[in-house]
């Protein structure tokens, strides 16, 4: 039998209940998390599942991590050693680096499971999140987990609330039209097409670009040539690499995003991930749907500028009022921390998308404001503050977040 003091499974038809099992100065420590008891905030953690690991880093927690599965491929984690897949991790390393806490999911095998736990690890599994309650039900356990049931569930509420804002943010800058579009995300399983259905969080990644999936009524991936010949999706979307193999599939031949090559390629792991992969995913299936986006300086997607009462008309170049002067070589880069950077995130602030107060330290809340900024006024969301950019940013007769990010 499993140790039950030291596995959990976080069922997505359950409820989490994270309480503190006796007072502390701050009610962090310790945090209860079903029938695990974490005393303290975990100095060493390794994350085997890549949707978790996602989470992982757009909270900010990823210097705490010592290891990770072959699967976490996030930018962020390429410096943290692998330790096998999810499905075949090296226990022997994974003992060796005597991480405080091990985060996986419940495709983890019970063989694997058991020997993490005979080898005395805490063991924290988490399923499925296919819709919003459960993604920040997601969030505030990752926080509990890192920094305990006050700050690390303020931070989860905070950093999901973010997130969202992000994703309703992109949904309002669809361009307005009476034509439905439908989509949907296909991929090859060995010899089998499957497709992002409903009972995933990709199914709502889908519709944040404004969109219908039309495998929206289908669970576990399954996706038929009678399905898809009836809804002909308009646009279709699939794995890197995989394109080719999409096209030539019989199922797929004769529908409308083939006849008119609007099939396009995003990773997989982007449609089944929680964090910036998730907003990113999103981000690119717009700019295919609409090229329009990608037009830098064309009027904000389903508004109009005479009538917008989103769009600021301060006037001017307001580098002064800021106290900052835009130089051609300027860039600010994530890690930076002066007054530029303050000037910037007070800029950001008065239009709407900064999620917190201004610092001057340039971190993952700044840069998804940035991206935030640059897709609702038409230029390529890249998160990078160069001179282009911070022009723009303090010209006048930029668009205003439609609900400001302090206000969530």
């Amino acid at each position: 039998m499993f140790k039950k003091a030291l596995i959990i499974v976080l069922a997505v038809s359950m409820a989490f209940m994270i309480s503190s099992c006796k007072s502390s100065s701050n009610n962090d420590f310790p945090v209860t998390i079903g029938n695990i008891t974490i005393n303290s905030a975990p100095q060493s953690v390794v994350v085997l599942s890549d949707a978790v690991a996602d989470v992982v880093v757009y909270m900010g927690y990823e210097a705490k991590l010592v290891g990770r599965s072959s699967d976490c491929t996030q930018s962020k984690l390429s410096v943290v050693p692998t330790v096998g897949t999810e499905q075949s991790p090296n226990i022997t390393k994974i003992t060796n680096l005597k991480p405080s806490v091990v985060l996986a999911s419940d495709q983890l095998s019970k063989v694997n499971m058991q020997k993490l736990s005979d080898a005395g690890l805490t063991v924290i599994t988490f399923s499925n999140a296919p819709d919003r309650d459960r993604v920040k039900t997601l969030y505030s356990t990752v926080g509990a987990v890192f920094e305990g049931n006050t700050t690390g569930k303020a931070k989860g509420t905070s950093s999901v609330a973010n997130l969202f804002q992000t994703l309703d943010d992109y949904t309002r800058s669809v361009p307005k039209s009476n034509v439905v579009k439908t989509a949907c995300y296909l991929y090859m399983d060995g010899n089998t097409l499957k497709a992002v259905t409903g009972d995933t969080f990709g199914d709502k990644l889908i519709t944040y670009t404004g969109a219908i999936n039309i495998a929206a009524n289908n669970t576990n991936g399954q996706i038929d040539a009678k399905a898809l010949k009836i809804n002909n999706p308009k646009y279709i979307f699939c794995p890197e690499g995989q394109s080719s193999t999409i096209k030539s599939n019989a199922a797929v031949s004769g529908l409308s995003a083939v006849k008119n090559n609007s099939i396009y390629e995003i990773p997989k792991a982007d449609m089944f991930r929680f964090g910036e992969s998730a907003t990113s995913a999103v981000m690119i299936m717009m700019m295919d749907m609409y090229p329009q986006l990608n037009n830098t300086g064309a009027s904000v997607p389903g508004t109009d500028d005479s009538t917008s009462s989103s769009s600021v008309t301060t006037g001017g170049n307001l580098q002064s009022q800021y106290s900052i002067n835009v130089t051609d070589d300027m860039v600010l880069k994530v890690g930076d921390q002066n007054n530029n950077v303050m000037a910037m995130q007070k800029r950001l602030d008065d239009l709407g998308y900064m999620g917190s107060a201004p610092t001057g330290y340039f971190g993952d809340l700044t840069t998804q404001a940035i991206k935030d900024f640059q897709l609702a006024n038409n230029y390529n969301a890249t998160g990078t503050a160069d001179a282009t950019f911070l022009r723009a940013l303090f010209s006048s007769d930029v668009i205003k977040s439609a609900t400001p990010a302090r206000a969530r």
